[in-house]
């Protein structure tokens, strides 16, 4: 039987952790990697929208993008 414990996992630590995940248990490398391949296509299709609420939240949050100022370059 495996204990299932709590990990925090830290951006940048997904990699490690699957990797050792395979070295101490070898007979679940393809399902981390099945996991792994769900996983990336369900994050793949939320991005468009995480990306378009994160714009709609600058803009009516911090008003960004700044308009465009109209700047004059004399010689």
């Amino acid at each position: 039987m495996v204990k299932l414990e709590t990990v925090r996992v830290y951006p940048g630590m997904t990699e490690e952790l699957l990797t050792s995940i395979t070295r101490k248990h070898p007979h679940w490398k393809h399902l981390v990697s099945a996991v792994d391949h769900r996983v990336d296509r369900a994050l793949a299709n939320l991005r468009p929208y995480a990306i378009a609420y994160h714009r709609a939240l600058l803009s009516s949050l911090l008003g960004w993008p700044p308009p465009p100022s109209i700047f004059e370059f004399r010689c």
